[in-house]
């Protein structure tokens, strides 16, 4: 007898579809969590220790919401599930900011961050299943600069939006994700040509150059926990923006778009490291981004100097950029569940995204001082940093260079 066949529907459009939708839940997303925070201070004046709360209620939904995410987007495949989250979130924020109750920002944000982070794994593994010319690692360069570029005009949309009107930046993603909605759904599903095997697994096998999957692993797990740190740092840096843009004495709005620098930067690292690929399995590139982000950290926010935020900014970019290049080609380049792999990658996101605020806001009722948050930060991020450090040169080269 036959078993039944368990193979979830396939990505069914185009790469250019799905780059598309990448775009638009990259810029609700960025709005949301990036910029709520002045929505949260204006509207219900919450203090800086309340926005990291909420800060950490964002990484305590991601965590489950990317992890079953990924699992569900292998079963029942990714459209089904694009199409139901984006439903979801755009009910949600269309209708979740008009209660004047004061912790409807962690109401929204809990059922937001769990539903949105599970379209993250599934336009991954879409975006890697899609027929296409294009190899492995050049999908994940174009997806990696096309969400990151999208990091960026979200946040420049909600720095005029934020001027006009803090609670806009809730109800005008739940616009935007009515819209992908919409263009999910109208445009329909046609098969498209599959390219020649060969010429995917060719490029698959010329990325990875046949290294044994146990240091693959070894890269992977290493990954992750840098990526992680990364966004322990990204979710104290955020909520905090309002107290940054005291300490410059600069409008909100031009914090914001100041806080565009590491976006861009990052970016251009996507660009840089998906036409480059040497630093495939190659520990030093590593290792020079473990080390890099905690001091561009530590220059944005633990400096009075403008000119040293800026440059500290950019330098926090082309860290992170390599790290999450890092993080998502290790992920996809293990086994075989791309979807649940995907989703293990943003579950570490949402660890880093939980753990962060937790310890700032712990760090700033040690030390009662501005500086505690981000301090506290910096201490676990450096140890962080240590182990990682320390797991890296356990990763045999096998010829790798």
């Amino acid at each position: 007898m036959t078993p039944p066949n368990r193979t979830p529907p396939p990505a069914a459009h185009s790469l250019f579809r799905y780059f598309a939708l990448t775009v638009m839940n990259s810029i609700c997303m960025t709005i949301i969590v990036a910029t709520m925070f002045f929505w949260t201070r204006s509207v219900f004046h919450y203090t800086d220790r309340e926005n990291l709360w909420l800060s950490m209620a964002v990484g305590l939904a991601i965590v489950p919401g990317a992890r079953y995410g990924g699992r569900l987007a292998d079963r029942i495949g990714p459209d089904r599930l694009l199409a139901w989250a984006f439903a979801i979130d755009a009910l949600l924020l269309l209708t979740g900011w008009l209660p004047a109750w004061r912790y409807t920002p962690f109401a929204v944000a809990l059922l937001y961050a769990c539903v949105v982070s599970t379209c993250w794994p599934a336009l991954e593994s879409a975006i890697f299943h899609a027929p296409s010319r294009f190899s492995k690692p050049q999908r994940l360069s174009i997806y990696n600069v096309t969400w990151s570029s999208a990091n960026t005009l979200g946040l420049l949309t909600s720095s005029l939006l934020v001027a006009w009107n803090p609670a806009s930046v809730i109800w005008v993603p739940g616009i935007l994700h009515a819209v992908s909605l919409l263009f999910l759904i109208r445009t329909g599903s046609r098969p498209a040509p599959v390219p020649a095997a060969g010429v995917i697994l060719a490029s698959a096998a010329a990325a990875t150059g046949g290294i044994q999957p146990s240091i693959k692993r070894r890269f992977m797990h290493t990954a992750w926990l840098g990526n992680a740190l990364t966004y322990v740092m990204i979710s104290v840096l955020l909520p905090l923006l309002p107290a940054l843009a005291e300490k410059v004495g600069r409008s909100p709005s031009t914090v914001i778009v100041m806080t565009c620098i590491f976006y861009l930067t990052r970016s251009l690292a996507f660009v840089l490291f998906g036409r480059w690929e040497a630093w495939h399995y190659h520990r030093g590139w590593n290792f020079a981004a473990l080390l890099t982000a905690p001091l561009a950290f530590a220059g944005i926010m633990l400096t009075p100097s403008l000119g040293l935020i800026l440059a500290s900014m950019a330098l926090f970019g082309l860290a992170l950029g390599l790290t999450y290049s890092s993080s998502i080609f290790y992920s996809l380049d293990y086994g075989e569940g791309k979807g649940e792999h995907g989703g293990l990658h943003e579950a570490v996101i949402g660890m880093g995204n939980l753990a962060g605020p937790l310890v700032g806001v712990l760090g700033s009722v040690w030390w009662n001082s501005p500086n505690g948050a981000p301090a506290a930060t910096l201490a676990l991020v450096i140890l962080g940093t240590l182990i990682a450090s320390w797991l890296l040169p356990s990763c045999p080269r096998s010829g790798i260079r």
